[in-house]
Formats: C-alpha cells, sequence, structure tokens
C-alpha cells in the first residue's frame, strides 16, 4: 500500500488491516523541517528501525515478524522543540 497525506504538525496515523501478512515495511517522507517522527506496531516483536533521517525528513522501519488481522501500526509526529 501507498499513500500520501496532508495532515497537520502534530498528529498520527493508525493503519490495521483484516489481511494476514508475513511483515512490513514503513516508510515515512516529510518535507517539513524539524519535525520528529515515531512509530510502534502493536505486535510482539518491534519495529526495526532501518534508518531515520531528520534532515531529510524520511524514516524508515521493517517488521519481518508477521502481521495478524486487527493488529496495527500506529505512526506519529510533532515539532521538534529548540
Amino acid at each position: 500500500m501507498q499513500g500520501q497525506l496532508v495532515k497537520r504538525d502534530t498528529d498520527s496515523e493508525l493503519w490495521a488491516s483484516l489481511i494476514p501478512s508475513d511483515g512490513m515495511t514503513l516508510r515515512v517522507t516529510s518535507a517539513i523541517d524539524n519535525l520528529g517522527i515515531d512509530a510502534k506496531v502493536n505486535n510482539s516483536q518491534p519495529l526495526e528501525v532501518i534508518s531515520n533521517d531528520p534532515d531529510s525528513g524520511t524514516y524508515h522501519w521493517d517488521h519481518a515478524n508477521g502481521i495478524f488481522p486487527y493488529q496495527s501500526v500506529i505512526f506519529w509526529w510533532s515539532r521538534k522543540t529548540s
């Protein structure tokens, strides 16, 4: 799945599926400067951070463990305070 959203600079997004999968990759890209982004999976195994580069606004996580129906991933963001 790929999507593009326009959201507030402090917000969150929840993704859940009814279809089981054998893993997932999550990439979040933001064009907003000074934005902190994080993610968590609702599963027994955590997300693996592949790369988080706040300077380019690109964040990448991987989850090699299976995802069962109704399990979810949440990611959130907000402006970093200086």
